[in-house]
């Protein structure tokens, strides 16, 4: 039976209700790096802690306790995705993203946004969650997201889509086109609490601003 995983990156969590909800349906969490600061906050333990503890000295003490598994400095891959690696051995389904987003890291940001494709490449859905935002990526197929009225939904092609229909928003789509270069799919908005998107061919990154998703 597949199970689902939960990210602690080190980015700032404006929202630690939400985490905390999010973990209490998690089957592995795991702290990358920094993110074990915000987790030991809490007085929450991870399953594991994995990184290169280059951006923290708070490296846990009940090893016994807490997986810890501590890389080079220099290496090729981020912490987040060596977290990835971790949980693709535990067979799950869906990984949650937390930290993984804000500040003043844009290059973090994009490097964990890549990461969602990379996840996928190992049979994993990778959910970015950011506040009130949250990232999807679907590959031919189609997908639910439940919100309120009024929530803002965008979708954009990390590869040229193809076949992009869409329901429950303002603005409706059947069976269009969305290219990298034109992202005229930015800023619509609920008009219930349910929309669906589907696409025959591509990538697509959708992108949730507002309320519950899940």
């Amino acid at each position: 039976m597949k199970s689902n995983g939960l990210i602690v990156a080190g980015g700032s969590i404006t929202d630690t209700e939400k985490l905390i909800e999010y973990i209490k349906k998690t089957d592995f969490l795991v702290c990358a790096d920094k993110g074990y600061e915000i987790i030991n906050k809490l007085c929450i333990v991870p399953n594991a802690v994995i990184g290169d503890f280059d951006s923290t000295k708070l490296v846990p003490s009940c090893e016994g306790e807490i997986e810890i598994i501590r890389y080079n400095v220099e290496k090729d891959q981020t912490d987040t995705q060596l977290c990835i690696d971790y949980l693709s051995g535990k067979e799950v389904s869906t990984v949650y993203l937390f930290g993984g987003l804000g500040g003043n890291r844009i290059d973090h940001s994009v490097a964990n946004i890549q990461l969602m494709e990379y996840a996928l490449s190992k049979n994993i859905q990778l959910v970015i969650i950011d506040g009130k935002t949250t990232l999807y990526l679907l590959n031919e197929g189609s997908m639910k997201i439940f919100g309120n009225i009024g929530d803002t939904l965008s979708v954009f092609a990390i590869e040229d889509v193809k076949g992009l229909t869409y329901k429950g928003l303002k603005y409706s789509l059947d069976n269009g086109d969305l290219y990298k270069y034109n992202p005229y799919c930015v800023s619509n908005s609920f008009i219930n609490d349910t929309a669906e998107i589907s696409i025959k061919k591509g990538l697509a990154l959708i992108i949730h601003i507002g309320g519950e998703t899940v």
